[in-house]
């Protein structure tokens, strides 16, 4: 557990320095803390990239690995979108895989290449997107993808290549964000439901008529979630889901485990009219945020809606500079606005506490380093 820790005070300190001082970043000092920012970075990537078998489908990953690695190149072609039946490989992640494979055998570099592409798009991402990017780092670490990315490889790897698509939402380019979503959906078939993603972000999501009309169907898909994910499941999936869970996946999530977006999504609408939404920047991530929030909340009832809001996490990772720097509420010291800084440490001892407590009880302590404990 300590490695845990330790990695969440080191992001906390370039927080605390970094995120909640108004110095002047320029010179020497931006480059120091540029660097800070890949010290945080790489410790993030070693200890998901060099973990020992502490997961349950690192087995099956590495059979897989193995399995298509030895594969020619016709018999992959010939396969078509998957390969296998329902627990099969999706003919994008097979063709990443066998690359690797030629690349070198050995499945620690397999695994660490995963860890590669999985979280260098979100780093990319936060700085440069986010006002507070060691802040960000932090969600992004606690509540974010990195401890899924442990056991869920091929989904995560999905999840972080979609991190780079918010740029092009942000700035139109709606060809780019569609040509480099179709690699992603033959990554991980779930990622069709980012399809309207572009449209949904960039509209006026938070008005007051669509928040009613949003807490409305919330409701009607939780009280209907059974008729609703069969029909959705065999249309989109043709009843994918529906077989490799035995039939439904409706064992929702604890509401304890959902309360990071509960209070976010309470900040936002608490926020929504201080937020400029002229700006399409805070449009695109604040509204990315609040849906994030709503499938975390339909994933109370219906489990399978964690993996759809885990690939929207990104974005409360980035809402948190935004929704701190709006709280109209000014708190000073001499003579200047610490209310965004108060905010932030405020997160950051919710996130250490959240942190512990995810720790207690997680299958991931101890960390195992390729072989031994640490």
């Amino acid at each position: 557990m300590l490695i845990y820790i330790f990695i969440a005070i080191f992001i906390a300190i370039g927080m605390v320095i970094f995120d909640c001082n108004d110095f002047k970043k320029n010179g020497s000092t931006r480059y120091f803390i540029y660097f800070y920012f890949l010290i945080c970075c790489f410790l993030l990537w070693f200890v998901l990239a060099f973990r020992g078998d502490i997961a349950v489908d690192m087995k099956s990953y590495s059979s897989d690995f193995y399995t298509i690695g030895k594969m020619d190149w016709k018999t992959l072609k010939s396969s078509g979108l998957r390969l296998g039946e329902y627990n099969g490989t999706e003919i994008g992640f097979a063709i990443i895989v066998k690359l690797l494979y030629i690349i070198s055998d050995s499945e620690i570099f397999f695994f660490a290449a995963m860890a590669f592409m999985t979280l260098v798009p979100i780093f990319i991402i936060i700085k440069r997107l986010s006002g507070m990017p060691f802040l960000s780092l932090l969600v992004v670490y606690v509540i974010g993808i990195f401890f899924p990315a442990f056991n869920i490889i091929r989904s995560c790897l999905a999840y972080g290549l979609m991190a780079l698509l918010i740029q092009d939402i942000i700035d139109g380019k709606i060809k780019k964000f569609y040509f480099k979503l179709i690699p992603i959906i033959l990554i991980h078939i779930s990622s069709v439901i980012m399809i309207p993603l572009y449209f949904l972000v960039r509209s006026n999501f938070l008005d007051k008529r669509k928040i009613i009309i949003s807490f409305i169907l919330t409701i009607c898909i939780v009280i209907f979630a059974e008729p609703i994910f069969l029909v959705a499941d065999k249309l989109l999936f043709d009843s994918f889901y529906g077989t490799i869970y035995n039939g439904m996946s409706l064992d929702g999530r604890n509401i304890v485990s959902a309360l990071p977006e509960i209070i976010t999504i309470i900040i936002i609408i608490m926020l929504k009219k201080h937020i400029d939404m002229s700006d399409m920047k805070k449009k695109v991530i604040v509204n990315g945020a609040y849906i994030c929030c709503i499938l975390s909340l339909l994933s109370l009832k219906i489990g399978i809606f964690s993996r759809y809001s885990s690939m929207l996490n990104i974005f409360i990772a980035l809402c948190y500079p935004i929704l701190f720097s709006v709280i109209p509420i000014k708190i000073t010291f001499n003579g200047k606005n610490k209310t965004r800084n108060l905010m932030a440490i405020i997160s950051l001892i919710f996130l250490i506490m959240w942190l512990l407590i995810s720790l207690s009880d997680s299958p991931y302590v101890p960390y195992i380093y390729a072989i031994k404990s640490i």
